[in-house]
């Protein structure tokens, strides 16, 4: 079954192949949320929605913000879902972009911040199976 991934400015594809999904993932976007809050820097950025069903469960999100990711990942409607973990005890915050719209930002806390190519080896492992990547460690929300 393909993985349907989609990101913030709608596009969507069905991927079968790692180096599909790769070359989906490696789209990122500048310049759309500083035409609304010009002082945001013009970090390339990105965020994805990933699913084996048009039901959308399990769903695994994926932030892209320069060199960092968020994870989010959910296995159905009615779970708060899990949060990545970094390991590191990194303080404060970084704000990720999931529309093209600054008031839509995520505050992420940055000891869940993984690095991007992190994250896209964790969309691999989701891409072989629709169950809670492994390869990380995840907070229960």
């Amino acid at each position: 079954m393909p993985l349907i991934i989609s990101d913030i400015v709608g596009v969507e594809a069905a991927v079968d192949s790692a180096g599909e999904l790769e070359a989906f993932l490696a789209r990122r976007h500048m310049g759309l949320l500083q035409k609304y809050k010009p002082d945001i820097p013009d970090v390339p950025y990105n965020h994805f929605w990933l699913s084996h069903s048009v039901s959308q469960f399990p769903l695994l999100g994926v932030s892209i913000l320069g060199e960092l990711a968020y994870l989010w990942y959910t296995p159905d409607d009615g779970h708060p879902g899990y949060s990545s973990l970094s390991g590191s005890e990194a303080d404060g915050t970084t704000d990720f972009y999931i529309s093209e719209y600054p008031a839509d930002a995520i505050c992420v806390s940055n000891d869940c911040i993984v690095s991007t190519d992190t994250a896209i080896t964790i969309a691999h492992e989701f891409l072989n199976a629709s169950t809670l990547p492994m390869l990380i460690r995840w907070h229960e929300l």
